[in-house]
């Protein structure tokens, strides 16, 4: 298949297609991107001047906080079904990698999980002893899909109810907000309360992804009060077909009122509220993908990509 290149610079042309496709998320967006001071390329591949697929290159690293910054097909290859869909996806990303490949030294994706054939991305270089393969990481994520929130409360597992009634009981409140003020502080004193290390960069990021939400429309904050104080917080980014969970964060007396269950369930009721898919965002340590799939989430495999 032979596509044009053309390199976008019209941030709205470049929305408007990663709002129509089903690889398009917050995290490949021109706002979130302008967060970040590394140099991203847009590129869109046309077939008979139409684009078929949206590739961002993020040179050098990928950026925190961030997920399924690849490829992202058209809105008309999603919806295509059987061969046909196979024979194009594999032709349009083979050929995009192909000249990628030869534009840049380095290449590296998080593929979304709805790119699930990823065969492009393991044959570039096969059997090509003197040029570099992609190395290739299996994710995981944890997603829900379901409109009903009361039909989806009897999903949850046995103790998350119990959290419910804790929180009921301890008079919790929680409150949608876009004021993000004392959230960057109570994400450090949760890391310092794990004995764990402040990762400036990630710091650095969080503040400017609640600056992205006080200044957007593009998510919201959840805020739970106990006793009048805040002790915990789910900050939402949400897109066209998503709602992703950026992150949870609360202090440590807050783990025996059931505040992060309650948390995350209003997070879930608001999303099912907008016909949007919950995504959390990662679910690869043994705890958090407990929890998550306690939640009544299923696992999602996602691959990340490097070529260098």
């Amino acid at each position: 298949m032979k596509l044009s290149l053309e390199k976008i610079e019209d941030s709205g042309l470049w929305n408007n297609f990663t709002e129509e496709s089903k690889q398009g998320t917050i995290f490949n967006r021109t706002e979130y991107f302008e967060m970040f001071s590394k140099k991203i390329d847009l590129w869109f591949f046309c077939k008979n001047s139409n684009p078929v697929l949206a590739v961002p290159i993020i040179k050098n690293e990928a950026l925190p906080f961030s997920y399924y910054q690849g490829p992202m097909l058209s809105k008309h290859i999603n919806h295509l079904e059987g061969l046909k869909k196979i024979e194009r996806t594999n032709n349009i990303l083979s050929f995009a990698i192909e000249k990628l490949s030869k534009e840049y030294k380095n290449i590296i994706f998080s593929l979304h999980w709805s790119l699930s054939d990823i065969r492009p991305f393991i044959w570039h270089n096969q059997n090509k002893n003197t040029l570099k393969p992609f190395l290739i990481k299996p994710r995981y994520t944890a997603i829900i899909q379901c409109k009903n929130f009361d039909a989806f409360l009897h999903t949850i597992r046995r103790d998350r109810k119990q959290d419910l009634k804790y929180a009921t009981k301890n008079l919790i409140q929680v409150k949608k907000s876009k004021d993000g003020t004392n959230i960057l502080n109570l994400y450090i004193q949760t890391i310092k309360e794990k004995n764990s290390k402040i990762n400036e960069e990630d710091k650095e990021t969080l503040t400017k992804i609640i600056k992205l939400i006080e200044q957007n429309d593009l998510g919201f904050i959840l805020k739970a009060y106990y006793k009048n104080k805040l002790i915990a917080a789910q900050l939402v980014l949400e897109d066209t077909f998503y709602s992703h969970g950026i992150v949870l964060v609360g202090a440590k007396k807050s783990n025996n009122l059931g505040v992060k269950t309650l948390l995350t369930l209003e997070w879930i009721k608001d999303a099912m509220e907008k016909g949007l898919i919950v995504d959390f965002n990662g679910a690869n340590s043994p705890n958090l993908a407990d929890f998550k799939h306690s939640m009544g989430a299923e696992p999602k495999i996602f691959f990340n990509t490097v070529l260098k």
